[in-house]
């Protein structure tokens, strides 16, 4: 179904007032030349521009599909109502209204006309899809979640073609206490029914919703919140309040301690603190290498533990007190990596070790977990042995649990059962009773288990589990993207052995831009694959393979692949010049440039 309007854009809170046939021009222009024509809404501006550095298709449609959101949460609850009343007051009309989860995740949908409903289907603004900005470019959704305010976004200022014919206006939903988006709620029709009321109906929406979700906000929240603003007001020290789901620190606290500090405290008090709702005191050792004495007491709404409150003195030394050192993440051997959440993986799973407690690490595939045990055994007990037992080679004619008894009779050493989530009930039965049977022999055995999927699929898993005491999170790759700055060059000399080599700063850029669905894994075969392609001293752009000049929201077929392939190697061939690229390949340069951007191809800022 395609509309069409004939009308100027309508004025109402920065609307433009350019006409369709010139708006869709600049945007053609725009993406044919990379430049923002000057008559286009700085808020549309920006966003074109940051939908071009994510590589979103201008001419297609790649909204990811999620089909396990939270669709019984707090938001959903809170919004429910004020849903369904628009639904009620909108009745046949070409509107609808959206929710969505704080990534853009469509959560809800009241839509009052067939049309519209059967056309939202069609370009995937539904249940269970995302429209962040990253995948489906400017939109009222992604765009407003990008900037943090409310957006209007009308016709073709939309990024994508299939959008042309839609305006809307989203408006983020603010948690009433810590004021982090929550979600989002947009109200889009026609382009051609848009009017003024839309985006202050919108607005009036999105605060109907916030105000029943602060109604909503449990006791015990507002019992912590109501501590933390009290100490934060009688007080000039650093003071932090903390539970389960709330974080809040004044600014003191964001002043005087570093990221470091700050996690390195809520870590104590989430571990040490077990006793009653009355004051405590410590003095701690910061990994900053400040001192500080920690005045703590648990806060509680009724006799429910509503969350820890904590005010922060620093002292200039250790004084007259013994001072539990907080350790920062050891220097381990063989791995590289200094972002916080993978500190805080060789923190716990060190700690574990040196306390003797079996531990599992979760995670995604390729992250990291079999060498961090590895790496961790090297560094307290490179004199023991270490032996990994992989779920995969658990063959029917194989007694996998076998080796496993043998191996913990033999004792001192480290036990690694490595993908746990593969094995069947039958295997996970006997390998529970052989552990328990075993458990206390030998403290100089020390176990960890690896898993690749979240739980909950297998009972049995499930009983096995809780053998371990302990459980590290290790983080996909995506989530300490920093650290790929020490992790590429440590592959990189491991696979060429040799020292001299580096990346191009260009080359670790695009390094650094990439979402690594197979995380390190995923990385190591770049880098290989790169090494294959060049032997010089330097690593430049054009080494990295074809799929690392493209950023693709949909999976290629083989065909697309190749084709994409052989774009990129014109491209690199002919220094980046388009037009001489088309020529090479027999295509014209309106077709290099549609797949250009139909495969999300990063190009140097060349010539034509």
């Amino acid at each position: 179904m395609t509309r069409r309007s004939r009308h100027e854009i309508p004025q109402q809170q920065g609307a433009p007032t350019t006409p369709e046939t010139e708006l869709a021009l600049a945007r053609e222009n725009f993406l044919t030349g990379d430049r923002v024509p000057d008559a286009i809404r700085r808020t549309i501006a920006a966003s074109w521009q940051r939908s071009a550095q994510w590589n979103v298709t201008g001419d297609q449609l790649a909204a990811p599909y999620h089909g396990d959101l939270d669709t019984d949460g707090r938001l959903v609850h809170a919004s429910t109502a004020v849903l369904d009343q628009l639904r009620e007051q909108l009745s046949d009309q070409p509107v609808s209204v959206v929710l969505t989860n704080p990534e853009g995740y469509v959560l809800a949908r009241r839509t009052g006309s067939r049309g519209l409903e059967h056309y939202l289907d069609e370009v995937s603004l539904a249940p269970g899809f995302s429209y962040a900005e990253q995948f489906v470019g400017t939109n009222g959704i992604g765009t407003a979640l990008e900037s943090g305010q409310a957006t209007y976004v009308y016709q073709r200022e939309h990024y994508t073609e299939p959008l042309g014919d839609l305006a809307c206006a989203g408006v983020p939903l603010r948690n009433p206490t810590t004021r982090q988006v929550e979600g989002l709620l947009d109200i889009t029709c026609w382009a051609e029914h848009a009017n003024p009321l839309l985006m202050a109906m919108a607005n009036s929406a999105a605060q109907s919703i916030e105000a029943t979700l602060f109604a909503h906000v449990r006791g015990r929240e507002t019992t912590l919140l109501n501590e933390y603003l009290q100490t934060s007001r009688r007080c000039l020290d650093p003071v932090l309040a903390f539970n389960g789901s709330v974080f809040m620190l004044n600014d003191k606290a964001r002043q005087l301690l570093s990221s470091q500090d700050q996690t390195a405290v809520s870590e104590y008090l989430r571990e040490e603190l077990d006793t009653p709702a009355k004051r405590l005191s410590a003095e701690l050792a910061l990994p900053s290498g400040t001192y500080c004495r920690v005045h703590f007491k648990q806060v509680h709404h009724g006799n429910r533990y509503a969350g820890t409150l904590a005010r922060v003195q620093l002292v200039d030394s250790p004084q007259r007190f013994d001072v539990p050192e907080l350790r920062d993440a050891p220097s381990l051997p063989g791995i590289a990596g200094s972002g916080a959440l993978w500190k805080q993986a060789c923190r716990k799973l060190d700690r574990d070790f040196l306390e003797g407690n079996w531990t599992v690490l979760e995670g995604e595939a390729g992250v990291g977990k079999l060498a961090l045990i590895q790496s961790v055994h090297l560094h307290r007990a490179p004199e023991t042995r270490l032996r990994v037992f992989d779920a995969a080679d658990s063959a029917p004619d194989r007694n996998w649990v076998q080796d496993v008894r043998h191996e913990l009779a033999v004792g001192a050493g480290t036990i690694v059962l490595r993908h746990l989530d593969q094995l069947g009930p039958q295997v996970l039965k006997r390998l529970n009773t052989t552990l328990r049977e075993h458990a206390g022999d030998n403290p100089s055995t020390w176990i960890a288990a690896t898993l690749n999927r979240d739980l909950g699929d297998l009972p049995e898993l499930d009983e096995l589990l809780t053998a371990f005491p302990r459980s590290v999170e290790v983080p996909p790759l995506r989530h300490h993207l920093e650290d790929i700055e020490e992790i590429a060059p440590l592959m990189l000399r491991r696979i060429t052995k040799r020292s001299d080599v580096r990346f191009s700063s260009a080359a670790m850029r695009t390094l650094l831009r990439r979402s690594w669905a197979g995380n390190v894994t995923d990385l190591q075969r770049t880098i290989q694959s790169a090494v294959r392609r060049s032997r010089a001293e330097v690593i430049e752009l054009d080494d990295l393979p074809p799929e690392c000049h493209s950023h693709n929201r949909r999976i290629l077929t083989p065909l697309e692949s190749m084709e994409r392939d052989a774009i990129v190697n014109a491209l690199a061939e002919s220094g980046h010049n388009r037009a001489q690229a088309a020529r090479s390949l027999g295509i014209s340069r309106a077709t290099i440039y549609r797949k250009i951007n139909e495969y999300g191809i990063a190009c140097a800022p060349a010539s034509k």
